[in-house]
């Protein structure tokens, strides 16, 4: 069996103007994706979903965009990753031919 990677993560720093930020990758649902702030003294804040960002083009082979409730400041870094949840692992493990 191949397996074969894919960039499943996409990381961006502030400027304090952009609320609007690219993942390149097909997630299933909006909640397949984890966002983290990190701020200049590395602290990290998960954002929670339709609270602090939405999510565009679920579904989609090409990715979407995660669109902040706030613009990301400078200093501050976001990350974007995909998440595998238990129900995605429980179809792949039921898949024929896996």
């Amino acid at each position: 069996m191949t397996v074969s990677t894919t960039t499943t993560k996409n990381s961006y720093s502030g400027n304090g103007t952009l609320h609007s930020f690219a993942y390149g990758f097909k997630i299933f649902a909006d909640a397949d994706l984890s966002v983290v702030v990190r701020n200049a003294a590395g602290a990290e804040t998960t954002k929670t979903l339709n609270t602090h960002y939405i999510v565009t083009n679920a579904g989609t082979d090409t990715g979407g965009n995660v669109l902040l409730s706030l613009t990301l400041e400078p200093a501050r870094m976001l990350t974007i990753q995909q998440v595998i949840s238990d129900r995605h692992l429980e179809r792949l493990s039921l898949s024929p031919g896996l």
